[in-house]
């Protein structure tokens, strides 16, 4: 089922995304997004490792190294 929301942060491991519903830990996603130093959106698989009413942690699981240097890029140009 497609859920959309906005990450709040994000780093090489994962990602924290916005929700007003609690999610069940353990539940595997495919994350389909956008980074704004990237045109093409980019997926990623991940597992929800924690929840709240807030929103949920998902870490991201099978990064490869492309992956690795794309989240890297952006996460060193956001700071």
């Amino acid at each position: 089922r497609n859920y959309s929301s906005y990450i709040l942060d994000i780093s090489i491991g994962g990602v924290f995304i916005d929700a007003n519903t609690q999610f069940p830990v353990g539940r595997e996603l495919r994350l389909k997004f956008t980074l704004p130093n990237r045109p093409q959106p980019v997926t990623f698989t991940g597992k929800i490792v924690w929840s709240t009413a807030r929103g949920f942690g998902v870490k991201f699981e099978k990064v490869s190294v492309l992956q690795k240097e794309m989240l890297k890029s952006f996460v060193e140009q956001k700071e």
